[in-house]
């Protein structure tokens, strides 16, 4: 009886650990960074939807590219408004 327990619990520790993974996966494929890109911001401009790639930019923009200090005219011409 033991023994059949450990089994069933190792086997349910693995497929947890499996799962987990997958989950990991999916969602840094799909919600993941990826580097900011000027070019493909500005292309997307007038893409809605929860797909948009700029969205995943935010963060790479926001560590690497937005400085404190930066004049609202120096954003404008980052992300290629006017």
């Amino acid at each position: 009886m033991k023994r059949g327990c450990l089994i069933g619990l190792l086997v349910l520790v693995v497929v947890s650990v499996l799962a987990a993974v997958t989950v990991y996966g999916v969602h840094r494929r799909y919600y993941g960074n990826i580097k900011f890109n000027g070019t493909v911001w500005r292309s997307l401009a007038n893409k809605g939807g929860t797909d948009n790639p700029r969205q995943r930019m935010y963060r790479d923009l926001l560590q690497r590219y937005l400085k404190p200090g930066m004049t609202r005219q120096q954003v404008r011409r980052l992300l290629g408004l006017r």
